[in-house]
């Protein structure tokens, strides 16, 4: 089998030595996982990233070019120029926004244990955040309809995270 090569390969061996996934080292006697996940990239692309609103948007830009190029009598080879070109930049667009949230999905772990949340996750410096459940204030969970959810949690009161995050 050969080795394989690119960014998915790098992305895929940067955590290869973590002795548990997604932990940045074996728990402490005690404490065991309770759930583990990871974002879908698709509901990332969609949700955090919006990248059908761009899609939709560049779309209404390409049409508008293309009736305002026909009503203005522009050239039909001018005007499928003009809409080539917005159809292309928005491709361009909403394609490094899917890739973006492949990248961040592969490289996001959640893991509840009995007595921590950790986040693992960062596409170019990875960064792994402890955060005891003493310094959670609050935390849901909100599913769509799709059976896709986000948990969303807030700080305790003084509780800080040192990385814009």
């Amino acid at each position: 089998m050969s080795r394989p090569s690119g960014i998915s390969a790098a992305i895929g061996q940067e955590h290869e030595g973590e002795p548990v996934r997604g932990l940045p080292g074996r728990l402490p006697e005690g404490e065991h996982i309770l759930w583990q996940g990871e974002p879908d990239w698709r509901v990332l692309a969609r949700t955090a990233m919006r990248a059908h609103w761009v899609a939709i948007y560049f779309g209404v830009l390409a049409a508008w070019n293309l009736v305002n190029g026909l009503v203005q009598g522009s050239g039909l080879a001018s005007t499928l120029t003009s809409v080539g070109w917005t159809v292309a930049v928005g491709a361009v667009a909403v394609g490094l926004l899917v890739g973006y949230a492949v990248l961040v999905a592969r490289t996001t772990v959640y893991t509840m244990t009995n007595k921590r949340f950790v986040l693992r996750h960062g596409v170019a410096l990875s960064k792994c955040f402890n955060i005891p459940y003493r310094t959670i204030g609050a935390a849901a969970v909100k599913v769509d309809s799709k059976g896709f959810g986000d948990i969303p949690l807030s700080l305790a009161d003084g509780a800080r995270i040192a990385y814009p995050h």
